[in-house]
């Protein structure tokens, strides 16, 4: 039988290859039921960083050592969708809302609808309450809504020019 960082790493290198330029997001059932877990807290907490892709950093934003990895990416687009698909949102800005792309960045072949959503630098979970999590930060993901949930990017305010609100992508690791 293989080993559990093995079938997890498959089971998401298979859906990333057997997609079109984008990934379809595994929901959590999915990760559990691939690596016979509970939790995705159980899966990651068994996953050494050797592993390869779903640890590997992923994307990066503009200053400092912050990267994140596909399985943080995965975690935060499955939230966003659970939320957009049942029509609840968080915060004041509302998030999951709609990504108008204004700063005309590519994003493949994928056309609008787009979403942005929060992914803090420190991984807390943006919940737009009280204590850890109420801020969104400046990064966020953007994906594509619809009956599949396509991530596309990731993209932040820092570093943007042109004023209040603007976005640049995230560097991506190939």
């Amino acid at each position: 039988m293989p080993s559990m960082p093995t079938m997890l790493f498959s089971f998401l290198l298979a859906i990333f290859f057997c997609s079109t330029r984008t990934f379809a997001v595994p929901t959590t059932n999915d990760l559990l039921l691939a690596n016979n877990a509970t939790s995705l807290s159980d899966i990651i907490s068994r996953t050494p960083a050797s592993a390869g892709e779903p640890l590997r950093p992923f994307w990066k934003c503009v200053t400092g050592n912050d990267a994140y990895t596909w399985l943080d990416i995965a975690l935060v687009v499955e939230r966003a969708a659970e939320l957009h698909k049942d029509g609840r949102t968080l915060g004041t800005r509302r998030y999951p809302h709609a990504y108008g792309n204004t700063d005309n960045l590519y994003f493949g072949p994928l056309s609008p609808p787009y979403l942005e959503f929060p992914i803090r630098r420190d991984l807390v979970p943006f919940n737009g309450k009280r204590g850890p999590g109420k801020h969104a930060g400046d990064d966020r993901v953007v994906f594509q809504s619809g009956g599949l949930y396509s991530f596309l990017g990731v993209i932040t305010h820092e570093g943007a020019t042109g004023g209040k609100g603007r976005f640049i992508m995230c560097e991506k690791f190939d």
